[in-house]
């Protein structure tokens, strides 16, 4: 099925291959970003955004960064309206650089900080990806999911990806650590959800074993463009390997939740 010009189902990057030089660029294309973390994200969020209406839905992009999500949903979902925001000022002006180069009209980019701001009206789906366990690292947490869930407009919903609290991940311990020191408990994502006036919040282990075992190596490997091209074939299906054993792994690094803002909520 195409989308737009894209793979509906296809990696992370295809939107912004063009914002690559020449030889990356094809690279790209053809297989999507190369990072390993970001393709983890992707694989695990994007079949249930895909799930939603393809027409008609407002999206707010939380911690958008240089907003490659919101230049894919926007390409892959051209009746979308996407809004990123995120609190790096160069980050965002490379948002809107980039999107003005790549011809996105139906995404939008703003500088904000995610416990001021307010959008002009309530939207229907909110997206956190890698983004709310700063504040939650600094005790606000549970205000940061009110923000979240006053953002929504009732039956709206949010998706929130984040690390796994790091004592229950099944890190290898002679690898580097996975990168922060904090994340969250399956505890804290129903309690904090229920406290925001969320319902129906499904809290699904992400990234297992040997997909923490390949985010391990591909921090080990560094920069070095040598040290990522020898270990990338096995993050690759180690990676792989773990996208196929789904739901069965268990323990994972990482988690991902969707819930909803309950009707009944006014304000």
């Amino acid at each position: 099925m195409l989308v737009n010009g894209l793979r509906d189902q296809g990696m992370l990057g295809q939107a912004s291959y063009r914002l690559r030089g020449p030889l990356h660029a094809r690279l790209q294309k053809w297989c999507g970003v190369t990072d390993l973390h970001s393709r983890q994200k992707w694989n695990i969020v994007w079949p249930k955004l895909a799930l939603l209406p393809q027409s008609g839905l407002s999206v707010l992009d939380a911690g958008c960064g240089d907003g490659v999500w919101s230049f894919e949903m926007a390409a892959r979902r051209p009746s979308w309206r996407i809004w990123g925001i995120d609190l790096d000022a160069k980050r965002i002006a490379k948002a809107q650089a980039d999107g003005a180069r790549l011809g996105i009209s139906n995404a939008k980019f703003t500088v904000a900080d995610f416990l001021q701001f307010e959008p002009p009206e309530p939207v229907d789906l909110v997206l956190s990806i890698a983004s709310a366990h700063y504040l939650a690292q600094a005790g606000r947490g549970p205000e940061l999911l009110a923000r979240f869930a006053r953002w929504l407009r009732p039956g709206g919903t949010l998706i929130l990806y984040g690390p796994r609290h790091l004592p229950e991940s099944p890190a290898v311990a002679w690898l580097p650590k996975l990168s922060g020191e904090w994340g969250f408990t399956e505890r804290q994502l129903v309690e904090w959800t229920g406290q925001a006036g969320l319902c129906g919040c499904l809290v699904e282990p992400a990234v297992g074993r040997m997909g923490t075992f390949a985010k391990q190596l591909a921090i080990w490997s560094g920069t070095s463009l040598s040290s990522r091209a020898a270990t990338y074939p096995l993050t690759y299906v180690l990676d792989w390997l773990d996208r196929k054993a789904g739901a069965a792994y268990g323990k994972s690094s990482a988690w991902c939740v969707t819930t909803q803002r309950s009707p009944e909520v006014n304000g």
